[in-house]
């Protein structure tokens, strides 16, 4: 590892090391289709940054593993910092276009192989490492990347890499850039020089960037396990709807069938008949209707896929949401409170469905309002057994048996973390209520 070079040679090394990074910026740009004037001028930035990680790496590790590892994380960091790809697409597309330049490089070398055989040109091997060996092997690139752009794109969409998966390979990359970083600093003796300085400035990046994959990776399995049940909500509310829509036309064309065959026959029949279809209002999802007043719409779906578990339990299930609440849509409410108050939302329901199944009655009540700019949902259910409200917020306190438990706890947990949500329990006759109250600035 030598450092000891003159200006032109540092210069040489940053400008092909920059058309490395540029390359790969324009790999990316072509096969996400992305116009230049969608980058933000800062991103270009970067590319200077990766130029001078790119030298230092190459110099630091020379031919071996690491260096590879160190310009794999290169080819990573373009798609996902510049072009805001996730950890998944940036992961495909770095493997990609890596393949696609070690490709244009082998292609360019025998190229050059073929002119020292044919015209004994003996420097040909050299060109390989300038600046015009860096630019020929981009227009390598570029034209395979023209070429391959559509079959690329094709088996990218196909590709379904677990988050697991692709966390791991840049997890192990990332460690062994950190060690080789360590192993350099011991074979240097420990000695605070300028190798010393670079050792450490790529160990703390490496660290830095251990660190984001896993949180990123954490935040991914969090936002796919919200969307799937997110799907789960809507293909359960485009079930009711169908369900809905088909029971009231089924009922209300076999009542005017009726009125057909018996209206020159039977007056009495005929006037009942049209009262019913006028007054008509199917008992069974009479509550779906009321359910679209809310215009949050991840809390509408959740709570059209509790009710019709409750409707599948067969329980009497009664529903008013105030027209008032229409005015509250997603753009109140941030991310995170969206998500807590999925959480919550959901577990009341859960905890009121089992309660009201297990009860003689059967009963299950919710209403939605507006009190003083608040969004206030009411649930009440009938039960059996006691309850003791000074100790249902407690760890382990439980009417459901052993295994249960941990629902209230964890809301209250949640409750305690978001200040824009109240919770009031309340015991009235054989009705459990529990009001939740959603502070919304508008």
């Amino acid at each position: 590892m030598n450092f000891n070079y003159d200006l032109i040679t540092w210069m040489e090394y940053f400008f092909g090391s920059f058309i490395c990074c540029f390359g790969i910026f324009i790999s990316v740009k072509i096969l996400l289709e992305v116009k230049m004037k969608e980058i933000k001028w800062f991103n270009y930035l970067l590319l200077f940054i990766f130029s001078v990680f790119i030298v230092f790496n190459s110099l630091l590790f020379d031919d071996s593993i690491a260096n590879i590892f160190g310009s794999l994380l290169i080819f990573f960091l373009i798609p996902k910092w510049i072009f805001k790809q996730n950890i998944s697409k940036s992961f495909i597309y770095s493997i990609i276009t890596y393949i696609i330049f070690v490709i244009s490089d082998l292609s360019l070398t025998l190229i050059l192989s073929l002119l020292m055989l044919i015209f004994n040109f003996s420097n040909a091997q050299e060109i390989v490492k300038t600046i015009l060996g860096n630019i020929i092997v981009i227009v390598f690139v570029y034209l395979y990347i023209l070429k391959l752009k559509r079959y690329i794109n094709k088996k990218v969409e196909k590709v379904n890499l677990h988050n697991i998966v692709y966390v791991f390979i840049l997890g192990i990359i990332t460690i062994f850039i950190l060690i080789s970083s360590m192993y350099n600093l011991y074979l240097n003796n420990w000695i605070i020089d300028y190798k010393f300085v670079i050792n450490i400035v790529v160990f703390i990046g490496c660290l830095i960037l251990a660190i984001v994959l896993f949180k990123q990776y954490l935040e991914n399995k969090e936002m796919t396990d919200k969307y799937k049940l997110l799907n789960d909500y809507l293909k359960t509310s485009a079930e009711l709807i169908e369900k809905y829509s088909s029971t009231v036309h089924k009922y209300k064309n076999n009542l005017i069938a009726i009125k057909g065959y018996i209206q020159s026959d039977n007056k009495k029949a005929d006037n009942y008949i049209n009262t019913l279809l006028e007054t008509y209002n199917s008992k069974k999802y009479n509550w779906f209707n009321k359910i679209n007043n809310i215009q949050l719409d991840a809390l509408r779906y959740l709570i059209y896929y509790k009710l019709s578990k409750a409707e599948n339990n067969n329980l009497n299930i009664i529903v008013d949401v105030s027209k008032d609440i229409k005015k509250y849509n997603n753009d109140l409410l941030t991310t995170s409170y969206s998500n807590a108050l999925l959480d919550i939302v959901g577990e009341l329901f859960d905890n009121a469905i089992y309660a009201s199944n297990e009860s003689n009655e059967k009963e299950l009540n919710v209403s939605m309002f507006e009190d003083k700019n608040d969004i206030n949902i009411l649930i009440s259910n009938t039960f059996i057994g006691e309850i003791d409200l000074l100790l249902i917020t407690k760890n382990g306190y439980t009417t459901k048996g052993t295994g249960h438990g941990l629902g209230l706890y964890d809301i209250d947990k949640t409750i305690k973390k978001n200040n824009i949500f109240k919770i009031k329990y309340e015991i009235f006759d054989n009705y459990f209520i529990v009001t939740l109250t959603i502070s919304i600035k508008k």
